[in-house]
């Protein structure tokens, strides 16, 4: 019974750390996150059932890679706080990934550049400050 009490409190714990720090930089970094994700998992699931005859299959590994990277970047998001340099780097490679995938639409390109901005601001609220005294 406990086992399964502790998988929601640490997803609860997972979303309140994500929603660090306060206010639009927290509620983007949440959005980025689901986004990312998301679409992840949807253009790898789409490489694995659609066919495409126009698509060679190293294109379609190359999108599903596009697709992981999606999902690294969602991780990287996640753990800006306690690595902001791996986080922002994760974040920035997935949205980079986002935007690619999706560059026959603004809004992708737009989120992508949207999300890089935002991981870069939330590990600098995570960031130790520099040593000068």
């Amino acid at each position: 019974m406990g086992r399964l009490r502790s998988r929601p409190e640490k997803a609860i714990m997972m979303l309140n750390r994500l929603r660090q720090p306060k206010g639009a930089v927290g509620i983007l970094s949440v959005v980025a996150t689901l986004v990312l994700a998301l679409w992840g998992v949807f253009v790898i699931v789409a490489m694995l059932i659609w066919d495409d005859e126009e698509m060679t299959q190293g294109d379609e590994v190359l999108v599903a890679v596009l697709g992981a990277l999606m999902i690294v970047g969602a991780v990287g998001f996640v753990i800006i706080d306690r690595q902001p340099r791996l986080g922002v780097a994760l974040a920035i490679l997935g949205s980079i990934a986002l935007a690619i995938v999706a560059f026959w639409t603004i809004v992708p390109i737009i989120l992508g550049i949207v999300f890089s901005i935002v991981a870069v601001m939330r590990a600098q609220a995570f960031a130790s400050p520099p040593a000068h005294a």
